[in-house]
């Protein structure tokens, strides 16, 4: 397929260079070549703190839920075990 057929189905032709140019604006991936502590700043900073605040309320909530609400004593051994669980991979991963 020749460039005028790809400009005349609505598609851009592709860069002469290559494409290095444009892939390296719109990866996702983070530009190694400038460091790897540049490309953290202070509001990507805040706001991993608001998502914490609202991990701490749901987290409360769900607490509150549990004590209150009747759970069937199926529903209680899969938490106690999910509990258990999570609790020996945090003892893990620490040593």
């Amino acid at each position: 397929m020749s460039d005028t057929t790809a400009a005349a189905d609505g598609a851009s032709p592709a860069p002469a260079g290559g494409g290095a140019e444009a892939s390296g604006a719109s990866s996702p991936l983070p530009n190694l070549a400038s460091g790897f502590g540049s490309g953290l700043n202070v509001s990507e900073i805040l706001g991993m703190a608001r998502r914490a605040d609202i991990a701490l309320a749901v987290g409360v909530i769900t607490i509150l839920v549990i004590l209150i609400l009747p759970l069937p004593a199926m529903a209680l051994d899969e938490i106690l075990a999910n509990s258990i669980i999570l609790s020996e991979l945090v003892l893990m991963t620490a040593l």
